[in-house]
């Protein structure tokens, strides 16, 4: 009996990580100066995210054409950074996912 409900408990959380998850990646630094804005979104453990990659480019065109620039494009590629650790198992639990755009007339 422990060991059906042990394979229903892993069943079902391998499962609900199917499901995608849809982020929106927010402002999250950058420098007038440069140019440069980075919007991001967070990744939890088992977590599958669809990130919303159309609205995070309309947030970084506003930005920087609220430094006098006009528009904006992405970076080619996105870092990923460990965002918070595992107590107990010292693995990352959660990844903080940063893309840069680049401010340009």
């Amino acid at each position: 009996m422990k060991k059906q409900i042990l394979i229903a408990l892993v069943g079902g959380a391998l499962l609900s990580g199917c499901a995608a998850v849809h982020k929106t990646p927010m402002p999250s630094g950058g420098s007038k100066s440069d140019g440069t804005v980075d919007l991001s979104y967070t990744v939890s453990f088992m977590e599958y995210v669809q990130p919303n990659w159309e609205e995070a480019q309309k947030k970084a065109t506003e930005r920087c054409k609220a430094w006098g620039y006009s528009k904006a494009r992405p970076f080619s590629s996105d870092q990923r950074k460990c965002n918070r650790w595992g107590t107990i198992s010292r693995d990352c639990t959660q990844d903080l996912i940063t893309r840069t755009y680049q401010c340009y007339d």
